[in-house]
């Protein structure tokens, strides 16, 4: 099962893992930072989408508002949805997003408890919506399915944890600096000099995802190009010096 994978990039297998895209969490110094990104094969949930239609969702669409009482769950076909906690300022928290494969809603689905995020569609999207009953019964007629699910749990449960470890004990560059090493995990491309991020993201999303306001990321990230660590051609960023960022994660 393609479920756990990890990057270790001071043993020089950082190239085919990004290759291959199967990373979720890169060591460092024997800290495992948890990428928020999540993505699975979707062949993991055949037995829950098999016969299903997927449902369009257009970007910035709301999938659920925090405080729903959820009797679907969802896995992403396409796109991604990205999970986050509105303040009664409309200040957003991202939480994780879930890209291709990843299924998201169970936790309050399955008990009925209200959600804690809003999900909202970060890019056009579709998405397979699962009646609670259903999913209830195949994964406790699914062995398999039954282990998906609590390993996609236990690894939401490491994101929350290394959020909470990460807000408390770092100052913002390091989590901006951690951002892109996760956008590297999951959407990195490597080429000659250095590696290329294939998603377009907004200096507001990233401050989102970490607790910052929009104007320290700018300028956190106008700091790291000074330096030349990153760069940005045509819309897209590249890192040039990926082992500076893993420092600056750690400092």
């Amino acid at each position: 099962m393609n479920v756990l994978y990890f990057c270790k990039p001071h043993y020089n297998c950082k190239n085919d893992c990004l290759k291959t895209k199967r990373v979720i969490a890169v060591s460092n110094n024997n800290l495992y930072i948890e990428n928020p990104w999540i993505r699975i094969p979707l062949s993991e949930w055949n037995v829950l989408t098999k016969g299903l239609q997927p449902l369009s969702v257009k970007k910035d669409r709301i999938v659920y508002e925090q405080g729903t009482e959820l009797t679907v769950v969802y896995i992403v076909k396409s796109g991604r949805i990205r999970l986050g906690h509105f303040t009664s300022e409309g200040e957003e928290k991202g939480i994780f997003v879930a890209d291709v494969g990843c299924l998201f809603g169970e936790a309050c689905a399955v008990p009925g408890y209200p959600t804690y995020y809003t999900a909202t569609a970060a890019a056009d999207s579709e998405i397979y919506v699962v009646p609670v009953g259903d999913f209830v019964n195949k994964v406790m007629e699914t062995p398999e399915l039954s282990l998906n699910v609590i390993k996609l749990m236990a690894r939401k449960m490491r994101i929350y944890s290394a959020q909470e470890i990460t807000l408390s004990f770092h100052d913002s560059i390091s989590r901006v600096c951690q951002f892109l090493v996760y956008l590297a995990e999951q959407y990195g491309e490597n080429d000659a000099t250095g590696i290329w991020i294939n998603l377009h993201f907004t200096h507001e999303e990233m401050a989102n995802m970490i607790n910052c306001s929009r104007v320290r990321v700018s300028n956190i990230f106008a700091s790291l190009m000074k330096e030349g660590i990153i760069r940005k051609v045509d819309g897209r960023y590249q890192i040039l010096k990926y082992d500076e960022l893993l420092k600056i994660t750690s400092s």
